[in-house]
C-alpha cells in the first residue's frame, strides 16, 4: 500500500437523509456544488464519499473522508467554515440554502478530525 506523506490528516463526516426520496438530489448536490466548494479550501487535497454497506444503518448512512495536507487541521476546518460565512450567521445560512450551496434535507450525525501519526 502506498501512503502519501503529503496527507497530514483527515476530516471524517457521517450524514443521513431526513427523507430518503431526496437521495438523488443529495448525490447531485455533492457532485455539482459541495465538493467543488469544499475542495477549493486551502489544505484540502482529496475528497471521498461512501455509503454504508449496511442499508439499515440510517444514522451513519453516508461517510465523507476529506484528506488534509496541512498540519493544522483545525485551521482548515475554520477556513472551510469561513468560506461559507455561516459561523453564527443564521441569515447567511438561510441564504446559502436558498441558493442551493447548502442543503436542509441532510443531517450531520458525526464528525471528527484526525492528525496523522505515522
Amino acid at each position: 500500500m502506498r501512503i502519501d506523506p503529503e496527507h497530514k490528516g483527515v476530516m471524517l463526516y457521517f450524514t443521513t437523509l431526513m427523507d430518503r426520496s431526496r437521495e438523488p438530489d443529495l448525490h447531485r448536490w455533492y457532485l455539482t456544488t459541495h465538493i467543488p466548494d469544499v475542495s477549493s479550501t486551502p489544505g484540502i487535497s482529496a475528497y471521498h464519499r461512501f455509503v454504508n454497506a449496511r442499508e439499515e444503518d440510517d444514522e451513519l448512512r453516508f461517510c465523507v473522508l476529506v484528506e488534509v495536507d496541512r498540519e493544522d487541521i483545525e485551521a482548515v476546518v475554520t477556513d472551510m467554515n469561513n468560506s461559507f460565512g455561516t459561523q453564527g450567521n443564521r441569515e447567511r445560512l438561510r441564504q446559502l440554502i436558498e441558493e442551493g450551496r447548502l442543503i436542509n434535507y441532510g443531517k450531520s450525525t458525526f464528525q471528527a478530525f484526525f492528525r496523522r501519526i505515522l
